[in-house]
């Protein structure tokens, strides 16, 4: 039996399939992260593009990758009447 762990595939990381927007330009590189469907992949996904955004990690041409999460709009939530019973 190896003793060495298995290295996890990228297609088991849920964040791998996450649908993204990416927008170049000159300066910059940003990653729109889609919101997960489960809430506590995003309490953890929204900290994480902070943190990756506070390094202000540089790619190799010289541009600033930043990363956020797309805000989901709920315009069915927006537009329900309250009932009152």
């Amino acid at each position: 039996m190896s003793s060495v762990p298995q290295q996890k595939k990228a297609d088991d990381d849920p964040h791998a399939k996450l649908p993204r927007v990416v927008v170049s330009t000159l300066h910059t590189v940003s990653v729109v992260l889609h919101p997960f469907n489960d809430r506590q992949y995003n309490h953890d996904l929204i900290p994480l593009c902070q943190h990756v955004n506070e390094r202000q990690t540089r790619l190799p041409d010289g541009r600033l990758l930043l990363f956020s999460v797309k805000e989901l709009c709920r315009p069915i939530l927006h537009g329900q009447k309250r009932l009152i019973a």
